[in-house]
């Protein structure tokens, strides 16, 4: 949990520290050396946490796929990076989405009222990206398709 911390301590520190003196934040940026930078950086972060969690029988084996999932996700945009501008926001709640959904049906949950609140969060902020113009609409669909997809590809493992 300590690692958890600290990563989402810098993470949130470098953006406040790059807001601060007029920078856009990199995963938000056209520049693609800075997104691909980003996403790198990510990636090695979820890295090093897969690493470590391993070490903690204590944590249950959802968080470890779910993670797991999360670093399939983050490879996979930068893989796509490279040669295309996928959105990283919609591969955030795609995830989210895809693990709340698949859990729901694994385990014969009624969990309907989740369910609806994450596809509407979706939809908000496939909206929001498409108005800012920040993406394409196929940006926004492959996204939320790499996102969901590598969660219930992983979590599927249960």
């Amino acid at each position: 949990h300590l690692l958890h911390s600290l990563l989402l301590f810098q993470l949130n520190f470098q953006h406040h520290q790059y807001r601060s003196v007029g920078h856009i934040f990199f995963i938000q940026t056209s520049n693609l050396l800075r997104r691909i930078f980003f996403i790198m950086v990510l990636s090695i972060l979820y890295a090093i946490y897969l690493l470590f969690i391993d070490l903690n029988v204590d944590v249950a084996l959802v968080i470890k796929l779910f993670y797991i999932g999360c670093f399939i996700a983050i490879l996979s945009a930068l893989i796509i990076t490279f040669e295309w501008k996928i959105s990283i926001h919609m591969i955030g709640v795609g995830g989210f989405t895809g693990a709340l959904f698949l859990l729901t049906y694994l385990y014969n949950s009624d969990n309907t009222i989740g369910l609806v609140v994450a596809i509407l969060i979706s939809g908000i902020v496939a909206y929001s990206r498409l108005q800012l113009s920040a993406h394409s609409l196929k940006q926004v669909i492959a996204g939320y398709a790499v996102g969901f997809l590598s969660q219930v590809l992983v979590l599927s493992i249960l």
